[in-house]
């Protein structure tokens, strides 16, 4: 089990374990919580797994006090007022802005929890 102080630890199962440790080992605590729980249980094991995975890195106090939630809208503000805002009065992007814009707007649809085609 890696130390507490461990500023990137990998959840794949209810305790913390190395980053180093496989997909497999997540699977497997899944199918041990779901037994206990039911099949809400294993939803609910993949999404704390999900969650964990996704929030490597940052702080567990900004986690607590929204930073995920407060991201997802600056960087939908963000857009809005720059990138729009010249789309809007017909000013042309440069191709890195479009690429940029287009990483931004899936990110975006995919927290919504929509389909995202993403080009090739």
């Amino acid at each position: 089990m890696p130390r507490m102080s461990d500023p990137h630890p990998r959840c794949t199962s209810l305790h913390i374990l190395q980053a180093e440790k496989d997909e497999i080992g997540a699977r497997a605590i899944i199918g041990e919580v779901t037994k206990l729980l039911g099949g809400e249980g294993h939803a609910n094991a993949r999404r704390i797994v999900a969650a964990v995975n996704a929030c490597r890195g940052i702080p567990t106090e900004a986690l607590e006090h929204g930073v995920v939630a407060q991201l997802h809208g600056a960087l939908d503000y963000l857009l809005e007022q720059t990138v729009d805002q010249d789309l809007k009065y017909g000013i042309g992007l440069s191709e890195g802005e479009e690429d940029a814009r287009a990483k931004a707007l899936a990110a975006i649809a995919k927290a919504r929890g929509e389909e995202v085609e993403l080009a090739a």
